[in-house]
């Protein structure tokens, strides 16, 4: 889930604090749960909320957007889409 952050419980922060001034990591071993694909999910998140406005009570909504904007970035590109994609700009591709 989200960062807990120390102003807002488990909300984002207040209006123009940064981010990673403001997550509360707890020990080592709390800092190593966290893989580097939560934190980009975080960072997204925290983009995507600024964007909006900074509203508040829509934290999971913003994770679940940024979370699921990294997962699409992350997926090959299926192969029909690359075969239509050779096919459309031969010249181009050699």
């Amino acid at each position: 889930m989200l960062p807990s952050c120390e102003s807002g419980g488990g909300d984002f922060p207040s209006k123009g604090d940064r981010m990673e001034d403001n997550i509360n990591i707890t020990g080592d071993s709390r800092a190593q749960r966290h893989s580097s694909m939560e934190m980009e999910i975080a960072v997204r998140a925290y983009e995507l909320w600024q964007i909006a406005g900074e509203p508040s009570g829509r934290d999971l909504d913003f994770w679940f957007m940024a979370e699921g904007e990294l997962q699409a970035e992350k997926q090959p590109e299926p192969a029909w889409e690359d075969a239509a994609r050779k096919q459309a700009m031969p010249e181009a591709l050699g």
